[in-house]
């Protein structure tokens, strides 16, 4: 008898499936095997939760940056302002 395995196609295993079996193999096990959650709803919470904190974390940054270009900007005014003053 011929062996089938040849013919079948390997499945494809993608880098965030591996990070999704190391988090928790069996969810990734589940998956695999269509298989959709019970707790759907939580899952789109938390979605949505680690959404927005992306949002707060990106503006934060970029508030940051702004900051540390004003500091630098007031830091420069000093300098010139001091400068003008001794000569």
């Amino acid at each position: 008898m011929a062996d089938d395995s040849a013919h079948r196609p390997k499945p494809i295993i993608r880098a965030s499936e591996i990070g999704r079996f190391i988090y928790c193999n069996r969810a990734w096990w589940y998956d695999r095997r269509g298989v959709a959650p019970a707790n759907m709803r939580e899952l789109e919470r938390g979605a949505a939760y680690h959404r927005q904190h992306g949002q707060a974390l990106r503006r934060a940054n970029a508030l940051r940056a702004l900051a540390l270009l004003l500091l630098l900007a007031g830091l420069l005014l000093a300098i010139l302002y001091v400068l003008s003053q001794v000569f």
